[in-house]
């Protein structure tokens, strides 16, 4: 004698989680920044650190405008929110060493600068600044779309 009722039961089961794996990776998809986004913030960012090598403060708080209305026009935009802070340790370790890793590089711009009498040195150090976090961007994308073809393989 079969038990017809636990096979139906295991089919929706399965239905049911593929439901919810096909929801989760539409809401991962949902939350992934376009690419324009992530290049946008990379070269804003860079001409922050460009300006703050240069010690032109004016230009800072342009840049800290452009990059206002760029998260402005992503939120208008968006679907879904991803976090915007790290909530773990690892998370806030890498943030910290962003911003360590800026406050070298502008440093390393202004002594260039104006020691060395180096012209080029701040917009090295934003094209510098700039390209790392385009590359953190594209690793953050390239987790994502894992996240989203993990959730929908299973």
């Amino acid at each position: 004698m079969k038990n017809t009722k636990n096979a139906t039961d295991t089919a929706a089961a399965q239905d049911a989680l593929k439901s919810i794996h096909a929801a989760s990776s539409a809401g991962i998809k949902a939350a992934m920044p376009p690419r324009w986004f992530g290049l946008a913030i990379s070269v804003v960012t860079g001409g922050i650190v460009a300006a703050a090598s240069a010690g032109e403060t004016e230009l800072i708080a342009v840049m800290l405008a452009a990059m206002a209305g760029v998260i402005a026009m992503r939120r208008k935009d968006s679907v879904a929110e991803p976090k915007t802070l790290p909530n773990t340790l690892l998370g806030f370790a890498g943030l910290s060493g962003l911003l360590l890793f800026a406050l070298a590089v502008i440093a390393g711009g202004r002594f260039l600068s104006e020691a060395q009498g180096l012209a080029w040195a701040p917009l090295a150090s934003g094209g510098v600044f700039g390209l790392a976090v385009y590359v953190l961007n594209l690793s953050e994308r390239r987790e994502y779309r894992a996240r989203i073809q993990g959730n929908s393989g299973q």
